[in-house]
């Protein structure tokens, strides 16, 4: 079977879950620009990263570059440059570890564990479009498209939908079938390199375990005449390891957790709207991106969904970048690290994490116990995870 018989025709489902097109760019860009809750959000946002100074002139210039964009690829080249400008600082914080062992003249199937709404998918893209890749088709919760001008953006920069808001089972089946074959479209049709979480929403305790359904997702979008094993093999995934040194969000993840652990959460698109705020303005500190470049050679992996769900996870895990406040918060919570097995971290000393552990505690010095306990639990499992799996293999 060649690439020509993986193509997959356009569905008119797919109109709920599209991105705009390239001949829908300069119609929406006008309205976008126009939109006066646009306007407030750009002087938000650089206000907030480029502070002690006028924007004015900075964002009216942003502003006339859109309006000049004819296709996806023009807008996001002209975002790329206004992003280097106004994140530097951030940007000088991120490290990219195997995309070089990659060709940019395939597509990939990026999968990734999840922190952060916008980061992840904005600085992904950032890395790609800088050495020469294509940008990703990024799949997003509608929830996250509530907002006009958000949604605008959203849809202009190549993001699809994933419909959250559903909720008989029957819609659900047929909204994970309308997403495994717009899946399919976009990578065989458009040739469109993909970006998708490893389960639904940011990972608020840092387990970072794939959802085995989203596996089994993707799978629906096969050709009837061909194995699953065969098909997920053709769509060339790469896991992506995202570490964050901080996180802005720690605070209102450890809250939503423990609403959820007593049964008092409920999910507010304004709520997910201000945590993209905080994720793009607060300190994050150290940022790795880490390719696992080779994931998609190895048969043996796709063998069954199990397998390729359980392989995933420990791409992810066992390529997290250890952080000072990673050991920092285990040894807060009374978890001793020197007994125990850790990876080789040369660069993370004793003072390092002496630091950190100040740094942790006057961040959580108005937090309740209990949110403490969570914040301290988020930071440290990505180290009791790595020494989870190392007793286990």
């Amino acid at each position: 079977m060649n690439q020509h018989d993986l193509h997959q025709e356009w569905l008119d489902d797919f109109e709920i879950i599209s991105h705009f097109d390239d001949s829908l760019v300069k119609s929406e860009t006008e309205q976008l620009v126009q939109h006066p809750n646009f306007l407030r959000q750009l002087h938000e946002l650089f206000d907030a990263v480029m502070p002690n100074q006028d924007n004015t002139d900075f964002i009216t210039l942003f502003l006339n570059k859109l309006r000049t964009a004819q296709t996806i690829d023009d807008l996001q080249h002209f975002e790329l440059k206004f992003l280097q400008i106004a994140m530097a600082s951030t940007l000088k914080q991120v490290e990219t570890i195997g995309l070089d062992r990659l060709d940019p003249a395939n597509n990939y199937l990026f999968i990734s564990n999840h922190r952060d709404i916008l980061l992840d998918p904005m600085l992904l893209n950032w890395a790609l479009l800088t050495q020469g890749f294509g940008s990703c088709h990024c799949a997003i919760g509608d929830n996250l498209l509530i907002d006009e001008s958000g949604n605008r953006v959203a849809r202009l920069n190549k993001c699809f939908a994933v419909l959250r808001s559903v909720k008989s089972p029957k819609a659900m089946v047929r909204a994970l079938r309308t997403q495994s074959a717009f899946i399919r479209h976009l990578f065989f049709n458009k040739q469109g390199n993909i970006w998708i979480a490893q389960r639904e929403g940011r990972s608020k305790d840092n387990t970072d375990q794939t959802n085995p359904a989203l596996i089994k997702m993707l799978g629906l979008g096969k050709p009837k005449e061909m194995g699953a094993d065969e098909y997920l093999q053709h769509l060339r995934i790469v896991p992506v390891s995202l570490s964050y040194e901080w996180d802005p969000c720690d605070l209102q993840k450890a809250r939503d957790l423990i609403e959820q652990e007593q049964g008092e959460y409920v999910r507010a698109g304004l709520s997910d709207l201000q945590a993209v705020r905080d994720g793009l303005i607060g300190h994050k500190g150290r940022i790795v991106f880490n390719f696992d470049a080779d994931f998609h050679k190895n048969s043996a992996l796709f063998t069954d969904y199990s397998t390729l769900t359980r392989a995933i996870d420990q791409s992810i895990q066992s390529r997290y970048r250890l952080f000072p406040v990673n050991y920092a918060a285990a040894e807060l919570l009374n978890n001793s690290v020197a007994s125990t097995v850790a990876p080789e971290s040369p660069d993370v000393t004793s003072q390092d994490i002496d630091q950190a552990k100040d740094a942790l505690i006057e961040r959580l010095r108005d937090a309740t116990p209990l949110e403490r306990e969570r914040v301290l639990q988020s930071y440290a499992q990505p180290l009791l995870t790595f020494q989870s799996r190392h007793r286990t293999e």
